[in-house]
């Protein structure tokens, strides 16, 4: 294969648009997963930070917030 036959073949338009768009698709799903992944860390440390702010800083903070809204 020699370089015009790959010009032509690989460095035209249409495919460089669905090799574009297929990165991205691929970007966003490998995110997904890694985001799911961090999902249980994120769930154990917004519990630890909801705890801290109900019950080591007091429930006026809560109170104020709940009956603002």
């Amino acid at each position: 294969m020699n370089y015009e036959e790959m010009k032509t073949k690989y460095f035209n338009k249409k495919f460089l648009i669905l090799y574009f768009m297929i990165f991205i698709i691929l970007y966003i799903v490998c995110s997904f997963i890694k985001f799911i992944g961090q999902l249980p860390i994120l769930i154990i440390i917004t519990f630890l930070i909801t705890y801290y702010i109900i019950y080591k800083s007091g429930s006026k903070l809560i109170n104020s917030v709940i009956t603002d809204s």
